[in-house]
């Protein structure tokens, strides 16, 4: 918004491979994580487009209710919020 641009999603995945095939075959622009496309920026499969644009991307942890979480569920879930904002 502060830069005047519009984003229009036409599609959403939660598949990055699809994301990434459709991007290399030149049918949109993806946003991705850096780390899920190295590969293919190396290659030259894909091109990074350099921007200053602030793209956040909220994550929650979900887990049932009934059901006990292991010593190293509970470890990672502690580390999740000791560590995000």
């Amino acid at each position: 918004m502060e830069k005047n641009i519009v984003l229009n999603p036409i599609w959403t995945s939660s598949s990055p491979s699809n994301v990434k095939e459709l991007a290399a075959r030149g049918e949109g622009v993806a946003i991705l994580f850096e780390i899920q496309v190295r590969k293919e920026l190396a290659s030259g499969k894909l091109v990074q487009i350099p921007t200053d644009l602030d793209v956040t991307k909220n994550f929650y942890i979900i887990c049932r209710n009934d059901i006990w979480l292991t010593e190293e569920e509970q470890y990672l879930i502690q580390l999740c919020r000791e560590y995000a904002p």
